[in-house]
């Protein structure tokens, strides 16, 4: 299922009326249904057909919680340029800021509840719902959980089943698909879920960023056409890489400040997996019923593994750069930002660095491997907040129906603002950018293994191999198979399948 998600104010109706029908399709009788307003803008036409719109309004339950704590267990905010925070304490004058205030604020008036944003530590709160779920605890409404911490918090059953928690209808577009599509088990069971009611969802989404100024002098297509047309793949983005790369009188490729060189891409780590995703392969599959098993030991994966490795192997090609205390504050996104690499693979999060940068940039989906690829994957970070109830949650109808109107309402009256204030006006500064950041948000995939930590020892392996320029990795899954077949069956033995 693809997302339809709402980009910016001007196409917000046509958005929303397409998001209609894929919802009407699917809600069934969960009682969370929407319902649609049309009307006329008045600005002035006499043409009404020129000014309709639609407008989804949710339905809201004839639920009155007496002023009921519900308490959020989230993050604080840290240095990695990521939105996190749930809740803001008054009107600032920020447009995001206000959107997010005034979601929380309508919620609370619709249902007579306040809500109370706990924070731990990104790193160890899952020890904070631990312990409180283990001593019996009722200390959290809901809680979000990095995505490569939750696997041994769910084996250990502090989580519900969010399949047998009434309201919930996970059809529903606000709620986001990737995540939920590589994660049902057996048709029926779902630890968790993912909504930009916290905003790590789409900042944590990966993307190509490229400097519109370096790409026009190397008289360069912007890439933009070429995403439209299928054509942005591996072979092209390396072919950019390539006419970009140059010593420019510097002795070698290594950092330096006050050089000259060029580099192709600048990343981290994480780059070659994201590339693996974006070709369309997958560590964990699922069968016909339902059941997780290992897919990437295909002849195809070995051939993306070469390419990807004699990419990262290149001199120049991949300058991976993320030790900051070591070059005096700069990190990948400093040497994009200061116009030493045409190309850079990073968050969407990364546009919040970008907003004082010299040069223009845009943005593009990570590559297909080759255009017959059917579209573009665009993967979510391992760090991705995921939604989840403890198990020592009181009221599963009075969590979920809070939980869904603020899915619902950052779906209507939060992402938009998102789109057109925060993206367009200060970061991507281009309607271009807006529109591949649309369709990178339609495309987004999830690995449930990294969530699960059957692949991760293998996903580290490769990701090491490749970034140093290896794509011998036959041997490498080899020997990793029979640890990650054990891992999944341990895993559904555990969770009782």
């Amino acid at each position: 299922m693809k997302r339809i998600r709402p980009t910016s104010l001007t196409l917000l109706a046509a958005m929303l009326a397409a998001s209609l029908i894929l919802t009407l399709s699917a809600c069934g009788d969960s009682g969370n249904t929407p319902t649609v307003t049309t009307g006329a803008a008045d600005n002035g036409s006499d043409s009404a057909a020129e000014t309709e719109t639609t407008v989804m309004q949710y339905d809201y339950p004839d639920a009155d919680y007496g002023g009921y704590e519900f308490r959020a267990l989230n993050f604080e905010l840290n240095g990695w340029d990521i939105r996190w925070n749930l809740d803001v304490a008054e009107l600032t004058g920020e447009a995001l800021d206000d959107a997010m205030y005034e979601r929380n604020r309508k919620v609370e008036d619709k249902l007579n509840f306040t809500l109370k944003e706990v924070l731990g530590d990104v790193s160890t709160n899952q020890t904070l719902v631990r312990t409180a779920v283990l001593a019996g605890e009722d200390a959290y409404d809901i809680t979000f959980q990095r995505a490569d911490y939750i696997g041994a918090l769910i084996t250990d059953g502090l989580f519900y089943n969010l399949l047998e928690v009434p309201v919930f209808d996970f059809s529903n577009p606000w709620w986001e698909p990737s995540v939920i599509e590589e994660s049902v088990f057996f048709g029926n069971i779902l630890y968790y879920s993912c909504t930009d009611f916290n905003l790590d969802a789409i900042e944590g989404t990966w993307v190509i960023f490229f400097n519109e100024k370096i790409v026009d002098n190397l008289g360069l297509e912007k890439p933009y056409d070429l995403v439209r047309n299928g054509s942005w793949t591996l072979d092209k983005m390396t072919e950019y890489i390539a006419a970009a790369v140059n010593l420019n009188g510097d002795e070698s490729f290594g950092l330096n400040p006050n050089g000259s060189c060029m580099y192709g891409i600048t990343s981290y780590d994480a780059t070659p997996s994201c590339l693996i995703y974006s070709a369309g392969e997958r560590f964990v599959g699922m069968d016909d019923e339902g059941k997780p098993y290992f897919a990437l030991e295909t002849d195809r994966f070995y051939s993306v593994a070469a390419d990807i490795a004699k990419l990262c192997g290149e001199k120049g090609y991949y300058f991976d750069f993320n030790n900051a205390d070591a070059n005096g504050g700069i990190k990948y996104e400093g040497v994009f930002k200061m116009g030493r690499a045409i190309l850079l693979g990073g968050e969407i999060k990364s546009a919040n660095v970008f907003r004082d940068m010299e040069d223009d940039f845009g943005l593009v989906p990570y590559p297909k491997y080759e255009e017959s690829q059917e579209e573009y994957i665009s993967p979510l970070g391992s760090t991705c907040m995921l939604y989840t109830i403890p198990m020592t949650n009181q009221d599963l109808e009075r969590t979920a129906y809070i939980s869904d109107a603020f899915a619902f309402e950052t779906y209507v009256n939060v992402m938009p603002v998102y789109y057109d204030v925060t993206v367009s006006q200060k970061g991507l500064r281009n309607e271009n950018s807006i529109e591949m950041l649309d369709l990178v948000c339609n495309t987004r995939f999830f690995d449930a293994g990294v969530a699960y930590g059957w692949t991760t020892s293998l996903f580290n392996s490769l990701r090491a191999k490749l970034n140093g320029g290896s794509g011998d990795v036959a041997s490498t899954i080899a020997s990793a198979i029979p640890t990650i077949e054990a891992n999944i069956a341990k895993t559904m033995a555990l969770i009782g399948s």
